[in-house]
């Protein structure tokens, strides 16, 4: 469970969205899963303070904004509990062959906890991500955005896409993906 905004954003427009994070207070936080000898998996964890220390051009389109003040990151199994955790999914669009795929501003709305009781997010970060996401529509237009699906068939919507895109894809083939 949680709140959302799609979107259709390229790189330089999440480096705003970034930075305003940072502005709010949170970290920037890469997670990446490495396959370990065994075949398991287990996670990687990097924390930026600055977008000057991100590596953008890695493969890596999805990261999480933590609020240190809302509380700490929480484990499960080595892996990062985002329902639990204070913090905020984040990401741009990968364009490439032609095709521009979405992403989102996540966050849970809460979780149950062992005794079976619903724990709600916390007020401050409800209230940052409220501010991200009115950050975010600075940034995108509304608008009717057709989408391609994989059988062929296109369908319209209303949506969101940064004035970039929209206008990469008026003028050229490429088309976005749900």
């Amino acid at each position: 469970m949680g709140r959302q905004i799609n979107y259709y954003m390229e790189i330089d427009s999440f480096k705003m969205l970034a930075q305003k994070a940072l502005d709010l207070g949170f970290v920037i936080l890469k997670i990446i899963s490495i396959e370990t000898e065994r075949g398991l998996y287990r996670e990687e964890r990097k924390q930026y303070q600055s977008l000057d220390e991100i590596d953008f051009c890695a493969h890596s389109k999805k990261y999480f904004f933590h609020l240190e003040e809302a509380g700490e990151i929480i484990f499960h199994n080595s892996f990062m509990d985002i329902c639990k955790s204070p913090v905020i999914e984040a990401g741009y669009s990968e364009i490439s062959t032609n095709k521009i795929t979405s992403n989102r501003l996540w966050v849970s709305t809460g979780y149950y906890d062992d005794a079976g009781n619903f724990i709600n997010r916390s007020d401050i970060l409800d209230k940052k991500y409220a501010a991200l996401v009115r950050y975010a529509k600075k940034l995108l237009v509304y608008t009717t955005i057709p989408l391609r699906f994989p059988n062929g068939q296109v369908h319209t919507y209303k949506g969101y896409i940064t004035p970039y895109l929209l206008d990469l894809m008026n003028t050229t083939e490429n088309e976005c993906l749900p």
